[in-house]
């Protein structure tokens, strides 16, 4: 998995464990939302807009898009970019 931060070029994470870790430390952050915006999915491959906020402030958000490839049911690649 390549993620957006940090910039400029993100990090890449590989593994199961370690994307799974990626993911629970962000799911646990307090006062934070992550909001699917558009799914578009094709064949194996999957197109997901988001949102990702922070705080109570209108301006503390961020949005992007992740590039998915999805192989028997598993996540194989993503891909994360930010506006």
């Amino acid at each position: 998995m390549e993620g957006a931060y940090p910039p400029p070029d993100g990090s890449r994470i590989v593994g199961r464990s370690e994307c799974l870790s990626f993911w629970e430390q962000l799911i646990n952050t307090p006062d934070t939302q992550f909001t699917p915006e558009l799914v578009s999915v094709t064949g194996e491959n999957a197109v997901i807009l988001w949102r990702f906020e922070w705080g109570t402030e209108k301006k503390s958000h961020i949005r992007g898009v992740n590039l998915m490839t999805v192989k028997e049911g598993l996540i194989t690649e993503a891909l994360g970019y930010v506006k």
